[in-house]
């Protein structure tokens, strides 16, 4: 089956979608191999989707959970080698473009020029893994600037949008930046 080409549904098998997700469920939850429990919750999303009804929490989570040991057991060495290292690093360059940019919008008193909202930037971020010289809040910043959604937030919403976006990230620069608290550690 590829993309919408799912079959129409034979009349009456639309009622018994609850009843066959209990039984992936079930199967999901008690299955004593990892291969039989990774089956019923593929089974359980192609249902769902056949179906086309909303997966249940249930599935939500097994996803989630799944997703999580995969990205933990991406175990490659280096700065950018494993996902959580480039989620890592992906959080800090973004944590300093907001930084730079909530200085340099909405500061002005403290940032009057680039130059300034660098080096404010530096000093914000100390004592915190986005912490660096000035030259890396630049570098951090002119990366990130660059981001589609960054982008997208000022093409459709306005330089007034993002700076309130910078803002936004900037007061929540502590909890962004916990990456514990993003991998259930």
């Amino acid at each position: 089956m590829k993309g919408d080409d799912y079959p129409e549904l034979p009349p009456g098998l639309l009622e018994k979608a609850p009843e066959h997700l209990a039984f992936h469920e079930r199967e999901f939850r008690t299955g004593s191999l990892p291969e039989i429990r990774l089956i019923a919750l593929r089974d359980a999303i192609v249902l769902c989707a056949w179906y086309r009804v909303a997966p249940p929490k249930w599935i939500a989570d097994a996803v989630t959970d799944l997703c999580y040991k995969q990205i933990e057991a991406d175990r490659r060495p280096g700065r950018l080698g494993s996902y959580r290292a480039r989620f890592r690093q992906h959080r800090i360059h973004m944590i300093r473009w907001a930084t730079v940019k909530h200085l340099r919008e909405n500061c002005r008193e403290r940032a009057k020029t680039w130059d300034d909202a660098y080096s404010e930037a530096s000093r914000e971020l100390r004592r915190t893994i986005a912490q660096g010289s000035e030259e890396a809040m630049a570098a951090s910043y002119k990366l990130f600037r660059k981001n589609s959604f960054m982008k997208l937030i000022e093409k459709d919403s306005g330089m007034a949008a993002l700076s309130n976006t910078a803002r936004e990230y900037f007061e929540a620069r502590h909890v962004l930046l916990d990456m514990d608290r993003f991998f259930h550690k």
